[in-house]
């Protein structure tokens, strides 16, 4: 069996070059058994970043959602477990997906944006309120918009 190295190669930025031990260009490598001859270069170097990227996915199922370790004793609750975090998944996707479409993030980063908001539950005149910050306020607001939903009124006039 025959392997082809594939070198990239790019220019740092200003900012990196100031560095001291680094040299003026960065190198990535891929070795590969894909025949060069039906290939580009930079064909080879895109295919092996979309295999690396799939196993992104895997990783981000194994410990965003905790698929590494399975919680049941039985096969069929541990499927169950499994289909539910793939449910998850594709909900935490679809909300990355319309907070950001160039940059969707992973789940940790979601959970960073959406739901790990600092609050304090302040209770006043026989009423709970939530308060949050106002960058989180407008956050939420953004959101509400962007997905076209109606505005919501904590406060009910009946």
């Amino acid at each position: 069996m025959r392997f082809a190295v594939v070198v990239k190669r790019q220019k740092y930025g200003v900012e990196e070059q100031m560095q001291l031990g680094r040299g003026i260009y960065k190198y990535y490598g891929v070795v590969t058994n894909l025949p060069l001859r039906n290939w580009s270069l930079p064909s080879v170097i895109e295919h092996h970043n979309k295999r690396g990227n799939a196993e992104n996915f895997i990783r981000e199922e194994k410990y965003g959602y905790d698929l590494k370790h399975f919680p049941c004793q039985e096969l069929k609750a541990n499927h169950a477990f499994g289909l539910l975090a793939v449910a998850a998944h594709n909900i935490l996707r679809w909300v990355a997906i319309h907070d950001n479409p160039s940059r969707p993030r992973f789940a940790k980063g979601i959970r960073r944006t959406f739901i790990e908001i600092p609050a304090i539950v302040v209770s006043h005149a026989r009423l709970l309120v939530l308060r949050v910050s106002e960058a989180a306020f407008k956050e939420v607001i953004r959101i509400r918009e962007a997905l076209e939903l109606k505005p919501y009124s904590p406060i009910s006039t009946a």
